[in-house]
């Protein structure tokens, strides 16, 4: 039958009777990844570069093979490309899952957690690789520093570069960590913050490292008004829970939206895309350290 032949020609290699293609019930989050992937298979398309192309075909497959079976379940063909926006999500949903039960299975509580991110002057498309490579670099030094360790005991660590609004060719690259804090923080000259969230010693030493850029910390605290006290009996009652960190933080630190130009935007959008899939391609994007060693995976 059409169906089979498509099917063993898909890489996924996952033959049999096609579920039908119902798109209406395919989620809201899904379908609007899966247009995304579209229309970025449709610009590499159009690329004379050879390895774009294929790349397009990749994501076009993907995007075109999610589909729902009879009793509603959905199947999620991947092409596991960290270009597509379908994968991306779906790794992002396993990120979630996997901090969750991590921090449940282990009943860990740290005295308290931080969000702080690190700011740097804007770069642009063709120097991305380089900027990215030099934060997790200049975050290699910090993490080395007596003050930060001492009151660090674990990370989760996240670069963003959500590209700017006035000048689409430049890019707002930045650095999220979550930080799972010790006692002595309290009393870490490293930690203390302004009114405007900016932590003044933290900005000093990133400035030294980078040229410029400003560190913002902020304390996590619980914010639903759930009680937790029986399911988590080891967190303290106004600590957050595992489920707030992992659907708020996690999801937040891990999330994926930058979305492609269109020739409205952009005098060249395959080229812009194209050039921004090469800055990016084999970059660590997330990594975890010390007692969170291990949480993502």
């Amino acid at each position: 039958p059409k169906e089979n032949q498509e099917c063993s020609s898909l890489t996924f290699k996952r033959c049999g009777s096609t579920p039908p293609k119902l798109v209406r019930d395919i989620p809201a989050e899904i379908q609007l990844r899966k247009s995304l992937t579209m229309k970025r298979a449709r610009l590499l398309a159009h690329s004379v570069n050879p390895e774009s192309r294929k790349e397009s075909q990749k994501l076009f497959q993907c995007s075109r093979y999610v589909r729902i079976t009879k009793s509603g379940k959905a199947l999620y063909w991947r092409c596991k490309s960290r270009n597509c926006y379908i994968c991306n999500f779906l790794k992002q949903r396993e990120y979630v899952k996997n901090f969750k039960t991590n921090l449940t299975k282990s009943r860990y509580a740290p005295n308290k957690w931080m969000m702080i991110t690190f700011t740097i002057p804007n770069t642009s498309v063709d120097n991305l690789s380089k900027t990215i490579r030099s934060l997790n670099n200049n975050f290699r030094k910090l993490n080395r520093r007596k003050s930060w360790s001492k009151s660090v005991d674990g990370w989760i660590k996240a670069i963003e570069f959500p590209r700017e609004q006035e000048d689409p060719n430049f890019f707002n690259a930045h650095l999220h960590v979550l930080v799972a804090m010790n006692e002595t923080a309290a009393n870490n000259k490293l930690f203390k913050t302004e009114p405007n969230g900016v932590a003044p010693l933290l900005t000093k030493i990133w400035s030294r490292y980078t040229g410029g850029g400003l560190v913002f910390a902020k304390d996590i605290s619980k914010r639903r008004n759930n009680d937790s006290s029986e399911k988590f009996s080891w967190i303290s009652p106004d600590q957050i829970d595992p489920d707030e960190l992992s659907e708020d933080v996690i999801s937040y630190l891990t999330k994926n939206v930058q979305t492609d130009l269109d020739e409205f935007e952009h005098p060249y959008p395959t080229k812009h895309t194209f050039d921004f899939i090469k800055q990016t391609k084999g970059l660590r994007l997330f990594s975890c350290g010390g007692t969170l060693s291990g949480f993502l995976s």
